[in-house]
């Protein structure tokens, strides 16, 4: 009999501003795994790289990027 690992998934939600990120830091720092909402890593990679898939400058080509990443993790 073969026994698979049991996972448990939390979603976080909520308004900006509303301390998500934070304790997902906070999560992380204690250990546990964490994924990075994608509006935050498409708004540093794109800054970083000056891109311009952002919400305030192409918000279709924004979504669709942060529907493709949210279906990817």
């Amino acid at each position: 009999m073969s026994i698979l690992p049991m996972y448990r998934f939390v979603i976080l939600s909520g308004c900006s501003g509303g301390g998500k990120s934070s304790l997902l830091e906070e999560l992380a720092r204690r250990g546990y795994s964490v994924v990075e909402e994608p509006g935050r890593r498409i708004v540093r990679e794109e800054t970083e790289q000056g891109g311009l898939t952002l919400p305030w400058m192409d918000v279709a080509a924004f979504l669709r990027r942060a529907i493709a990443i949210s279906l990817a993790d």
